[in-house]
């Protein structure tokens, strides 16, 4: 085994203009507070043709002073098999960087300046910057923390995963799972087969659409802005704090509706599709859902926080029952029904769905005992026993179903990013990489 190691140093300033060129080799990029510019270059390799190899061989250097511009040119040389490369620049914090890379991991860190970058098959990382940045990526992850400025991103195969960003974040994603997590600022996603996850979001304003693939939004507390959200053949999962003071409607075409919140809302099914509207507090939090080929799911809490599920076509019936009480009592029994109706809408399946469905019919047969005849009382109780048998018929099956999809998709999830954080720590090869996937059966996810 052989070893090369090289220093060389450009005297620049800051604002300095930097063209990265690099191929099978990875680069990390620093900023610091000097002004020049440090390349630290240390290879050790293998040389099967036995032919004297340089630093110069591998890099190739441009810089102008007065223009205060950078070209760094890294090739992979055929003839030597590396074994480890470690290849640091330091810049100046001001630095504007556009960089091409191909078949390596590059990692950005700590600069001041618009980053445009071009990525096939190379994992790529940028932390802690101030600036736009710009990123084309394919075949290779991408993953963005502590942004503050614009972000324009296309991906083909490339996994995002940003956080805690500030500005607005646009995204184009194909075959890609997105995770964002405490964004603050504005955010637009299309993506196309891929799940979008938004985790405590702090975001305005947020556009989502997505085709092939589940959406899962996390609110955090906030005072006003406008979300929309739009998947074609894919769950939509909103979670929506209680305190949210929320206008919210939800359309459906071909699914379900399922909300679990402490609220008043309408719903309509007319015309074969399905409607839901809810306002609550000052509304000027203004959340639009539409879906064609899977359901929505509205709830005010995580799922792994409750295990709750939706009861409101239930409660939907018990409204529906006043219609058989004589309208001198519809009054008196309104507010055993409210009741009955919050505590349907709250069940909870730690315990026995039988427990918590017995504990309502009491109540509600309680509240009509002490206004109806019992003649009347049982008639109508034997009402409510009918639509309650047939609306929970399947509902085991259901909350299974969503339990295991939900699971399913977690899992897929956390076997990639697993894969893809072994392809960037370079303990496998891309094409090892892509092998896994494949195994897995997540590549088209």
């Amino acid at each position: 085994m052989e070893e090369l190691s090289k220093q060389m140093l450009c005297n620049t300033a800051p604002g300095l203009k930097l063209d990265l060129e690099t191929s099978d080799l990875p680069v990390v990029i620093q900023g610091w507070d000097k002004g020049e510019t440090l390349l630290d270059v240390n290879l050790q390799y293998e040389n099967g043709q036995g032919e004297e190899i340089s630093v110069d061989d591998i890099f190739t250097t441009r810089h102008d002073e007065p223009k205060n511009t950078l070209a760094i040119n890294i090739s992979y040389i055929r003839a030597i098999r590396i074994i480890k490369a470690e290849i640091l620049l330091h810049v100046p914090h001001e630095t504007t960087a556009n960089i091409n890379l191909e078949n390596a991991p590059v990692s950005i860190e700590d600069l001041a300046g618009k980053q445009e970058i071009s990525s096939e098959n190379g994992p790529l990382t940028l932390n802690k910057i101030t600036g736009d940045i710009a990123i084309n990526a394919e075949n290779g992850p991408v993953f963005l923390k502590e942004i503050k400025g614009g972000i324009n991103i296309q991906t083909e195969n490339s996994p995002i995963e940003i956080r805690s960003t500030q500005g607005e974040t646009e995204i184009k994603s194909e075959n890609s799972p997105v995770k964002i997590v405490a964004a603050e600022g504005k955010l637009k996603v299309e993506a196309e087969n891929g799940i979008i996850r938004i985790l405590a979001a702090k975001l305005l304003k947020a556009s989502l659409q997505c085709d092939n693939g589940m959406m899962y939004y996390d609110f955090a507390s906030i005072e006003h802005g406008e979300f929309a959200f739009h998947n074609r053949n894919g769950k939509i999962h909103l979670i929506v704090p209680e305190s949210l003071p929320v206008d919210l409607e939800a359309y459906n075409r071909n699914g379900s509706i399922r909300i679990n919140l402490d609220a008043e809302y309408k719903r309509d099914t007319s015309e074969g599709s399905r409607k839901i509207s809810m306002s609550r507090g000052s509304g000027k939090v203004k959340i639009k859902a539409e879906n064609e080929n899977g359901s929505i799911i509205i709830a005010g809490s995580s799922s792994t926080q409750q295990n709750r599920y939706d009861f409101s076509t239930i409660s939907d019936l018990l409204e529906g029952v006043m219609e058989s009480i004589p309208l001198d009592y519809q009054e008196k029994v309104r507010k055993g029904i409210e009741k009955a109706k919050k505590k349907i809408r709250n069940i909870n399946f730690s315990t026995k769905i039988e427990a918590g469905i017995d504990k309502t019919m009491d109540s509600i047969e309680k509240t009509m005992k002490a206004e109806l005849s019992e003649e009347k009382t049982a008639e109508i109780m034997d009402k409510i026993s009918h639509s309650l048998k047939n609306s929970l018929q399947g509902v085991h099956k259901i909350i299974t179903r969503d339990t295991e999809e939900d699971n399913e998709s977690a899992n897929r999830e956390n076997s990639r990013l697993k894969i893809l954080q072994m392809l960037q720590d370079g303990k496998i090869s891309v094409v090892e990489a892509e092998k896994l996937l494949k195994a897995t059966g997540i590549t088209n996810e």
